[in-house]
């Protein structure tokens, strides 16, 4: 059954009890006694669906979450369940295994008095013959070399291994790091490669690989999981320390912690069998402070740390301490500025608020004078077209009543050399230009086309 069907389950008989069980069973959880004394009902269950989703977010394998469950199922009503029933019996035989343990070590505690006893009360060849024989018999003995305990818990890799740009899952750095914790805890080579191989997700060519490989090491296991995450070298990674600025989208703090991950990452990349070149702590340290020194963009942030950056034995927490009291002092400062900058700001927009309205006040009213001229102007034109259509109907009321309105243009009358000639008459009798007449001629020489000197205008009435 499913870790969720389980969670069903339990849900349902956590629903079934009553005030009081809800209570015990939420101190049974760990909750503190003050999240559930003197509340209702619901808020208890509230409490206790929260601390179980916090307890169950720690498992990582999906058995354990299901024996857990199984637990506290098992707790709330062991009769109706199989697996919690089986939970309690294994508890309850450790238990008792334990207390034979412990009687049995408390046994073997009194023998040695004895026979330590027996050495110093006894100096005959028999008598220590006899001792020899009474120590071997408790060298055969089964509790000979026993541990004070029996449990022994299997080696657990916390995370996943997948692709190297998968950004939920393991990296080799953390990954490292908890090999060198169970190198520390005492577990042996094979139970480490044996759980790294099955953090490996399930599908990826390098977990078909390492299941099916003979002879492997941890440390040609720790080489090919550096390969298989594009790890670069301690050579590439000393020139990346060495060169390292911080970013224009980096704050200091990030900046820091960039810095002590590659001095972390060379100190492993060292310790690796196959790296050409060994760094000793001393000198990443020593490269690290200057790094760090020189690629912060702040002048002031730089000489706020400066004096621990000259010293070599500074620790990391002090340089994160320093850091984050720069950048917070910083911070307010560059406040205070913007607070005084905004008030200049705000009183400058004030006043190119009222200039504003000053201006738009002019604008107003020019623009009130165009509309008026506009209405004016309109006026007379409507009165200048009111003077034109009764002048127009006083000439018609003047015309004759046969004479028709378009009259035709007279015919154009010839000059003695188109009479004479007999040909059309077409040019100017002032220039003797064509297309045009002499009214509209604007030529000031004179080519007489054949006509006499015509009469000035006032003579000719």
């Amino acid at each position: 059954m499913a870790a969720d069907d389980k969670q069903i389950i339990l849900d349902t008989k956590v629903l079934s009890l009553g005030k009081n069980e809800l209570i015990e069973f939420a101190l049974s959880l760990k909750i503190d006694k003050s999240k559930v004394e003197g509340k209702s009902k619901v808020q208890i269950i509230k409490e206790i669906r929260n601390a179980l989703e916090v307890n169950l977010s720690t498992f990582t394998e999906e058995d354990d979450k299901v024996n857990y469950l199984d637990g506290l199922i098992s707790a709330l009503n062991p009769e109706t369940s199989e697996t919690g029933a089986k939970i309690s019996e294994e508890q309850t035989e450790i238990q008792n295994l334990e207390k034979e343990l412990s009687e049995l070590e408390i046994k073997r505690k009194e023998i040695e008095d004895k026979l330590s006893h027996t050495k110093k009360s006894k100096i005959s060849e028999n008598e220590s013959g006899s001792t020899t024989k009474i120590s071997a018999e408790s060298a055969k003995s089964p509790l000979f070399g026993l541990s004070s305990t029996i449990l022994h818990r299997d080696f657990k890799i916390q995370g996943i291994i997948g692709q190297p740009s998968q950004k939920d899952k393991l990296g080799y750095q953390a990954l490292m790091s908890q090999i060198e914790t169970g190198k520390d805890k005492g577990y042996s080579d094979k139970e480490i490669m044996t759980a790294v191989i099955r953090a490996v997700q399930p599908g990826m060519q390098l977990r078909s690989y390492l299941e099916s490989v003979s002879g492997l090491t941890l440390p040609k296991l720790r080489k090919i999981l550096r390969f298989h995450f594009h790890e670069k070298n301690a050579t590439e990674l000393y020139q990346a320390l060495t060169n390292m600025t911080q970013q224009p989208n980096e704050d200091p703090q990030a900046f820091l912690m960039r810095a002590l991950t590659i001095r972390q990452k060379i100190i492993y990349a060292s310790k690796e069998s196959d790296s050409a070149i060994k760094y000793d702590g001393a000198s990443v340290q020593s490269l690290f402070l200057h790094a760090l020194e020189t690629g912060l963009k702040d002048e002031t942030i730089r000489a706020k740390i400066r004096p621990l950056t000259d010293n070599a034995n500074v620790s990391d927490e002090q340089l994160i301490e320093a850091v984050f009291m720069a950048v917070s002092a910083e911070t307010e400062r560059s406040n205070k500025f913007s607070h005084s900058l905004n008030k200049v700001r705000d009183t400058k927009a004030r006043v190119s608020a009222l200039q504003n309205e000053e201006s738009v006040g002019e604008k107003r009213e020019v623009l009130a004078a165009i509309k008026q001229v506009r209405t004016e102007l309109s006026a007379v034109q409507s009165e200048v077209k009111t003077l034109r259509e009764a002048v127009s109907q006083r000439n018609s009321k003047e015309q004759p009543e046969g004479e028709s309105r378009n009259v035709a243009p007279t015919k154009r009358s010839k000059c003695d050399k188109c009479k004479t000639s007999g040909e059309e008459c077409n040019h100017c009798f002032h220039c003797g230009g064509l297309n045009h007449i002499a009214r509209y001629c604007r030529s000031q020489s004179r080519n007489p086309s054949g006509n006499g000197r015509r009469l000035p205008p006032r003579d000719r009435e």
